[in-house]
């Protein structure tokens, strides 16, 4: 419990944070197969009680909002212009279904969970399936934001 109290200080807490947004560039950023070989970041003193404060309030409502308690690869599909993928997902009825382990969150239908050991096809099946409803009850496309490497 002692080594825990040092590492959760308000300074490792903020590289953490940095940490956090850099993995969300590097997300952003191989989606277009690049590599990056430095990043820099300009940071600006503040108040580490409310960057803390901030830090526990943007966590809280992600834990309300996303199925962080099952295993999934984030955010299911990129949002279509003029539209929420999870709208249209929830919209056309869609949440709480599944195909093998893989299932539409119940909590948020713009995320696909593994509930129960997914598979790869899994998954694979289920996005299929959501973008052929969506598109034929909406006329909207939906592009996965999910990289799929290796073998067909």
């Amino acid at each position: 419990m002692q080594n825990s109290k040092k590492f959760f200080t308000t300074k490792n807490i903020v590289y953490l944070a940095v940490l956090s947004a850099l993995l969300v560039v590097l997300n952003l950023l191989s989606s277009v197969f690049k590599i990056i070989t430095s990043v820099k970041f300009k940071l600006k003193k503040g108040d580490c009680q409310q960057i803390k404060e901030n830090m526990d309030n943007f966590l809280s409502r992600r834990k309300d909002k996303q199925p962080l308690e099952y295993p999934s690869a984030g955010s299911t599909f990129k949002r279509p212009d003029g539209y929420f993928a999870g709208a249209l997902i929830e919209k056309n009825g869609l949440k709480g279904l599944s195909v093998g382990g893989a299932k539409v969150s119940e909590k948020h239908a713009g995320f696909v969970i593994n509930y129960d050991n997914a598979s790869c096809d899994d998954v694979k099946k289920l996005i299929q399936n959501i973008k052929e409803t969506v598109f034929k009850k909406d006329n909207v496309i939906l592009e996965p934001e999910i990289i799929f490497v290796g073998r067909e």
